[in-house]
């Protein structure tokens, strides 16, 4: 009996644990960060179908093969009696399951910040743009071409208005419009006033709060660029105090300042 029991512990001591099953538990342990890092990656925002097919079956393809991985770990541990660890495929399979409901009832999607980011980035670059062609012209560009203008004069390529698959496309789209109300006075209007902001996908687009969007943060709110050239990711329900428009009590102080300045030049006056 005693040489039976040694035998059996001799067998039991010589299995091998299964990689597949190891591997299995480790992937599905590692699956929320997985997918984090590819939802939070430029291409999964991209607006393509090549990109949403890859969205799709990578996100499924990253959720799906730890789980296969496990349930082949468990046949073979069933079919080969020196095989041991079917344990980890169980508790892969299990977490997978509980990766997939927390994945489908949690918003843990939100807006991705590093493009947030990026296009905070670039509304600033348009701005120092439209201050260099102020400089140049002593004016903003034109509205209805502002963009071809800022292209053409500041030599901004067309990555500076977009995401890097539309410029590579080279397609002229923007992700950003002006507000008509800087041209009435420029460089000299408040610092506050909305200068450049998020729009719906165009070009040369222009005009006021109607044309802002939240689309791109999931509607959490929007890049805003000012006057002074800073710029401000605006959260949805501040949007309201947002100043697009250059009040009579502004209107009358840059004109007061305008008409004074002719004065304050002329040495005779000093």
């Amino acid at each position: 009996m005693d040489e039976v029991k040694k035998e059996a512990a001799q067998q039991v001591s010589e299995k091998k644990y299964s990689k597949l099953a190891i591997w299995a538990f480790v992937l599905a342990l590692l699956t929320p960060v997985i997918v984090m890092l590819f939802a939070n990656s430029d291409y999964f925002y991209y607006d393509s179908i090549t990109s949403k097919f890859i969205d799709f079956f990578g996100v499924v393809a990253i959720v799906v093969i730890p789980a296969v991985f496990a349930v082949i770990a468990l046949r073979k541990a069933s079919n080969d009696y020196c095989l041991r660890g079917a344990w980890f495929a169980k508790a892969a399979i299990i977490l997978q399951i509980v990766w997939v409901l927390s994945f489908t009832c949690l918003p843990f999607m939100p807006c991705n910040p590093s493009l947030t980011v990026a296009r905070a980035a670039k509304i600033h670059g348009l701005g120092i743009a439209m201050a260099v062609y102020h400089m140049k012209n002593d004016d903003y560009p034109l509205p209805e071409k502002w963009c071809d203008l800022l292209m053409q004069e500041c030599e901004m390529p067309l990555k500076s208005f977009n995401d890097t698959e539309i410029a590579n496309r080279e397609e002229k789209c923007s992700l950003f419009a002006l507000n008509d109300a800087v041209m009435e006075f420029g460089e000299e209007s408040p610092s506050d006033l909305v200068l450049l902001f998020e729009s719906p996908k165009g070009w040369n687009q222009h005009g006021s709060k109607e044309l802002l969007t939240t689309e791109y943060s999931d509607g959490e709110g929007a890049n805003v660029g000012f006057v002074d050239l800073y710029v401000e990711f605006v959260k949805f329900e501040d949007i309201p105090n947002l100043k697009w428009t250059v009040s009579d009590e502004e209107r009358a102080a840059i004109l007061l300042r305008k008409s004074q300045k002719p004065l304050d030049a002329n040495p005779a006056n000093k």
